[in-house]
């Protein structure tokens, strides 16, 4: 029986637009039975001699051998199903008996075949060429039935150049070793997201290396990846690695592998590694997922700078999900953006997100949940080495002993909210400096532990509560805030609080010391000490106390001195007959007495007083018709109600004018 060619309905399989179908299935199968269940074996030559792997893909709507357009043959009847990309029946037919002469097909070339673009100033071109404008790793023989290694074929494709296009597998395209974009501008790409559609599950190679190690022109700066998902094993030693001259690239690199991008892409189960490592500058790192099985999520060191992470997902590590520096490169990294951080249920012995040899760090929106169900100590560690870094928007949910230990200099932390947990929500410890805001209890949770601790040597921890600093709350063990002035240069005074004692204190001798205590206040007591003068801001205008609120007792060395300067008086003269019959009176009306709130304190033990009756003091003036207001013996107030102080009024003596006034009638 001569070879049959199986030809489409029309010139080229179309898709349900009418479109040349692109990334379609062809099934071939026993005539009348299901072709998807019942294949037989289809060639790409007449001949018979070269066996097409099923299903057959298209490209532009012709089906494709390694790149090229071809006939497909077999040497029988037939049914036919084609689909499309998504999965839908374009067409299919129970039984085909279609045939085409042999000799005829092998003239036929696509080289030949004229493509014209739809589109005003369109250019034409061939099938040939428009149907190598992109690779497909199928092209090459990968096969991707989760038994057969695609590594070669995919490597195959990746040499080319050109972007290459992963379908989505029956099963998984299974590796051997490393594949990944190796010149630059290249893309390697999927339109589907299935986790694990790449395989290492063999050896401890890594799964993915921007850029060719093995040549010295390898980098492959502004490449990338989309829509691959790779999985690797207990022993795999890395996932996806964007390498620079000093790590994991070609020390004969004149550039680095930078300025990339990675999209839509996760690795899960490098047992022995890092899910995500980046080594170079200018990256744009878009839903990047590490979800199970690894050591590690995500590594920035070397010369990671300037890098762009938007929706880093990492769950289920051993050991930490995020490291910044730290390295052995010993090298900075600097302005590293992270947007839409989330970490669950990872570990690691310093803690989750760790960041050290970094500059200018910004996460803006972390989400944390049950890491200490692995043991780690925090959520978030700034270690010494780091410099100026800022998390905006931290939410923890599921215990744990802190969420954010601060060690590095110039850090800022915003918005955290968490649930219950045994220490402090944020922690600034040996010698950092932190100013740390809107920190609070997640709702639903009864709070324990602390919002804010600083344990630093210095006490350099500064924590606002309040809409701003005129109604900031600073909370830390034993806070001290410096006044410095710029214009000498020098520290000046110094306010610190500790265990209730509020001081003041001045840098007399410009050495740092504070040896000068200038006032003290003394919760507990409560005690005021003054080391200097308190006085009024302007002359013989300001009381001290109050007619509703007077002072106890006062202590003196001395008694108080009064103005008695004849440049300060008028109106001079000496103690009229009436005044002095007066004097004479009051002579008589110094009585003994107790205070009445003294009895009610003390009882019977309340002291006897000496002195007279102010309303008595008033009769004996009147008595000899005189008013008793116009001389500054007597003294009456009254007072609206005010806090802790209801209305009322109170008589009042001057004794050094009453004693002077009745010594004059002896």
């Amino acid at each position: 029986m001569s070879a049959l060619s199986v030809n489409p309905t029309f010139p080229i399989f179309t898709d349900i637009d009418g479109q040349p179908l692109e990334n379609g299935y062809v099934y071939i199968g026993t005539a009348n039975l299901d072709p998807q269940g019942n294949p037989i074996n289809v060639y790409w030559d007449a001949a018979l001699t070269q066996l097409a792997v099923q299903p057959i893909r298209t490209r532009g709507g012709y089906p494709v051998n390694s790149g090229t357009p071809a006939r497909l043959y077999v040497n029988s009847d037939y049914s036919i199903r084609v689909m499309n990309q998504n999965g839908s029946t374009i067409y299919s037919a129970p039984a085909a008996t279609e045939r085409i002469n042999s000799a005829l097909i092998s003239n036929i070339d696509a080289s030949q075949v004229t493509y014209t673009p739809a589109g005003t100033g369109a250019v034409a071109t061939t099938v040939q060429s428009k149907l190598r404008e992109t690779v497909s790793v199928t092209d090459f023989g990968a096969i991707g039935n989760g038994t057969t290694d695609d590594t070669t074929s995919i490597r195959n494709a990746i040499a080319t150049g050109k972007s290459v296009f992963f379908p989505e597998p029956n099963s998984f395209y299974l590796i051997s070793d490393e594949i990944g974009p190796k010149f630059p501008g290249q893309i390697l790409y999927s339109d589907c997201r299935v986790r694990g559609m790449i395989r290492n599950t063999t050896n401890s190679n890594r799964l993915a290396i921007f850029g060719d190690p093995s040549r010295a022109d390898g980098a492959a700066p502004q490449s990338g990846m989309r829509g691959l998902y790779f999985q690797g094993n207990t022993t795999t030693v890395g996932g996806i690695a964007l390498p620079t001259v000093r790590t994991l690239g070609n020390p004969s690199w004149t550039d680095a592998s930078k300025d990339c991008i990675i999209q839509d892409c996760g690795v899960d189960y490098v047992g022995s590694g890092y899910a995500l490592e980046v080594y170079s500058w200018e990256n744009e790192i878009i839903n990047f997922t590490a979800y199970i099985g690894n050591l590690r999520g995500a590594i920035y060191a070397d010369s990671a700078n300037q890098n762009n992470t938007a929706g880093l997902y990492v769950t289920g590590c051993t050991e930490h999900s995020l490291q910044i520096g730290g390295d052995t490169t010993g090298r900075r990294n600097r302005a590293n953006v992270f947007t839409g951080l989330t970490v669950q249920q990872s570990g690691g012995t310093e803690g989750c997100v760790v960041i050290a040899d970094a500059d200018n760090t910004v996460i803006n929106g972390v989400y944390s949940e049950s890491n200490n169900s692995k043991s780690a100590p925090r959520v978030v560690y700034v270690k010494n080495t780091a410099v100026a870094t800022q998390i905006n928007g931290l939410s923890h949910l599921g215990g744990g002993s802190v969420v954010y230990r601060n060690e590095g200099s110039g850090s800022i932390v915003t918005g955290v909210v968490s649930s219950n947990i045994t220490g402090a929500i944020i922690t600034n410890a040996e010698n950092g400096t932190l100013v740390a805001t809107g920190i609070d209890w997640m709702s639903g949770f009864t709070p324990s532990g602390a919002k804010f601790s600083d344990l630093s040597t210095n006490k350099t921890g500064f924590y606002m509560d309040g809409s701003g600093l005129s109604d900031a709350t600073i909370s830390s063990f034993a806070p001290k805030l410096r006044f410095i002035d710029q214009s000498a240069g020098v520290n000046k005074s110094r306010l610190s609080y500790d265990q209730g004692v509020m001081q003041l204190e001045y840098d007399s001798g410009n050495d740092g010391t504070y040896a000068q205590l200038l006032w003290s206040f003394n919760s507990a007591t409560p005690e005021f000490i003054i080391n200097g003068i308190a006085r009024a801001n302007t002359d013989n205008t300001r009381n001290l106390g109050t007619s509703s609120r007077r002072w106890s007792t006062i202590y003196a060395g001395t008694g108080t001195i009064n103005t008695s300067d004849e440049r300060e008086k008028q109106d001079i003269s000496t103690l009229e007959a009436a005044e002095l019959r007066v004097a004479s009176a009051l002579k008589g009306l110094i009585k003994k007495f107790k205070f009445k709130d003294s009895v009610q304190v003390k009882g019977e033990a309340a002291r006897i007083h000496v002195g007279v009756i102010a309303q008595e003091v008033v009769a004996a003036f009147q008595a000899d018709g005189l008013d008793p207001m116009r001389y500054g013996i007597v003294c009456y107030d009254e007072w609206e109600d005010e806090e802790g102080v209801l209305a009322g009024n109170r008589y009042g003596v001057r004794y050094e004018e009453l004693l002077a006034f009745i010594i004059a009638a002896l």
